[in-house]
């Protein structure tokens, strides 16, 4: 993986198994973390995101958005769509915990996520 960019691991023997993701008509459990940044770990303020990884099918309504988006953040990035094992994942959260910083924390299931996201910035 290339830091800054993010992408499909491997299994624990370092496989592609981009194949199989492909072939499962079901999404796999994952997570995604975001982290401020502080040096001291006791307040240190972060999210993280767990759900289910579901794949956007080359043919769906949402791949071109996808894509345009993913091409927009990482502008060297279109080559990668020519590979057969690159893939397009969404993540779909199930719940959300936000550390605050130090004793200040708190679980967020997925509607309340939703919601809050539903929210303008800045009010």
């Amino acid at each position: 993986m290339i830091p800054g960019i993010p992408g499909f691991r491997g299994d624990s023997n370092g496989r592609n198994r981009s194949s199989e993701f492909k072939k499962s008509s079901r999404g796999q459990a994952a997570s995604f973390r975001y982290t401020a940044q502080d040096r001291n770990p006791q307040t240190l303020a972060r999210v993280s995101i767990q759900g289910e990884a579901r794949l956007i099918p080359e043919d769906s309504s949402g791949y071109a958005e996808a894509k345009a988006l993913y091409e927009k953040r990482f502008p060297d990035s279109s080559p990668l769509f020519e590979f057969n094992d690159f893939l397009l994942l969404r993540l779909v959260p199930r719940e959300a915990r936000f550390v605050a910083g130090f004793a200040r924390a708190y679980t967020i299931d997925a509607g309340q996520l939703k919601e809050a996201a539903a929210v303008p910035f800045g009010l």
